[in-house]
């Protein structure tokens, strides 16, 4: 006897907090940007999905085979009722949109303690980003390298059910009842592993542009920005921007001066700090100024300056052609069909 688990990711959780799944630069579109830049250059995989480890939905003689890691999705393992296999096919449920939206490929899931022990031959893998933010790893978590990462044609949309949102096309294993019911969403903690689920489902290619639209409005509608927008949905806008373009995210955090935005490196290698801004006052300028003296003591290397904001002042283009700062005036877009 085989059984086949599938998993189903929350890449929206209810908590509030933008991934269940770790942070990502902007959201999935993100994710797709890097894998396709992997790609590329000759890998075909490249995503580290990083999460608490989760065994909901895992049948009890099966839970054992999650404690060994790492292991490879798409080979069955004997276990004491047969066979058990991991479908290399997974799924990534969005809670803003209460649906089951992408689905992707997994080759390979790990602990952190073999990421780090391994950690030469699996960078070329994980975004930068990724490596600095959870650089110190958290007990409990694992890491899901995904490949094939596509948008699904017609997404699976939840059915309310008893507050929560219930999807008859996934079978979750409850322990509890000793038997097999439909997946809900109070199910998806960290991720949900299922022992049904749909094959052949139509998928497509993202559209860019349309994805990062439809984040605005989702931002837009539930955020009102009062006649102002956040500095945190810029920021997320530009990342994905940025990625598009070539610019690897490559630090982010704190230095004597401050808290900084965003060190990125250019498609040329180039080291640029990005500091994002809703109005464009001159202080913006300095700030910059100063967080590039501290991080130039800690890199050694030459670092470019950039601000990105609604409005560039008088003031803020002075002082940028003084420090040598490019400037971006954001003009973000929304197409509301009337």
């Amino acid at each position: 006897m085989t059984q086949e688990y599938s998993i189903v990711i929350p890449a929206k959780a209810s908590t509030g907090e933008e991934y269940g799944g770790g942070w990502a630069a902007g959201n999935i579109i993100a994710h797709w940007f890097h894998l396709k830049k992997q790609v590329d250059i000759g890998l075909e995989a490249g995503v580290f999905w990083s999460m608490w480890q989760r065994r909901k939905g895992i049948m009890e003689q099966d839970k054992p085979f999650l404690n060994d890691l790492p292991y490879q999705f798409g080979k069955p393992r004997k276990t004491e009722c047969g066979l058990t296999v991991f479908s290399n096919i997974g799924y990534f449920y969005e809670n803003a949109k209460k649906a089951i939206t992408w689905q992707f490929k997994a080759d390979y899931m790990t602990d952190w303690y073999n990421v780090k022990r391994n950690l030469s031959s699996l960078r070329q893998f994980i975004p930068p980003f990724r490596e600095v933010y959870l650089s110190p790893g958290y007990e409990g978590t694992v890491w899901i390298l995904i490949r094939d990462l596509k948008k699904l044609r017609a997404p699976l949309n939840g059915k309310p059910l008893n507050g929560a949102y219930e999807f008859p096309q996934f079978k979750f294993h409850s322990n509890i009842l000793g038997k097999e019911v439909n997946l809900t969403t109070s199910h998806i903690a960290g991720f949900a592993f299922v022992v049904g689920f749909p094959r052949g489902l139509e998928v497509e290619e993202p559209d860019p542009e349309q994805e990062i639209g439809e984040y605005l409005k989702q931002f837009l509608s539930n955020n009102p920005p009062k006649g102002r927008l956040r500095e945190e949905i810029i920021r997320d806008v530009f990342l994905m921007e940025f990625s598009k373009k070539g610019y690897v995210l490559w630090k982010e955090g704190t230095v004597k001066s401050g808290r900084f935005d965003v060190l990125f490196k250019d498609a040329d290698k180039q080291y640029v700090a990005v500091e994002f801004k809703v109005k464009g006052d001159a202080k913006a300028a300095i700030q910059l100024s100063n967080y590039i003296k501290d991080l130039k003591r800690e890199i050694k290397e030459e670092i470019e300056g950039l601000v990105v904001c609604g409005q560039i002042s008088p003031e803020l283009e002075e002082l940028a052609k003084q420090y040598g700062f490019k400037l971006v005036e954001f003009r973000p877009y929304i197409e509301i069909p009337i």
